[in-house]
C-alpha cells in the first residue's frame, strides 16, 4: 500500500483505477525523495537529512552527440 493513496475495492484502486492489487500507482504525485512523508516516526529525521543533501541532488540529461549535462534539482 505504499504506492497507492486510495483503497483497493471492487478489483481496483480508487486513486488511479489500477486493477492489480500489488502495483505502482500511476497517479502518484510524490516522488522518490518524498517517501519520508509516509513514515511518521522517521519523518522529521529524514526531512532534515533530505534538506542537508538537497544541494547535492542533480539530474543528468542526454544530448545527442554530446556529453551528458548535469542539471541541479
Amino acid at each position: 500500500m505504499l504506492n497507492h493513496k486510495g483503497e483497493y475495492r471492487n478489483g481496483k484502486h480508487s486513486c488511479c483505477g489500477e486493477s492489480k492489487k500489488h502495483s505502482v500507482c500511476r497517479s502518484r504525485e510524490t516522488g522518490h525523495y518524498h517517501l519520508y512523508e509516509q513514515f511518521p516516526r522517521q519523518k522529521l529525521e529524514m526531512a532534515v537529512h533530505l534538506v542537508e543533501r538537497s544541494p547535492q541532488m542533480v539530474r543528468y540529461t542526454k544530448v545527442a552527440g554530446q556529453a551528458c549535462k548535469k542539471v541541479p534539482l
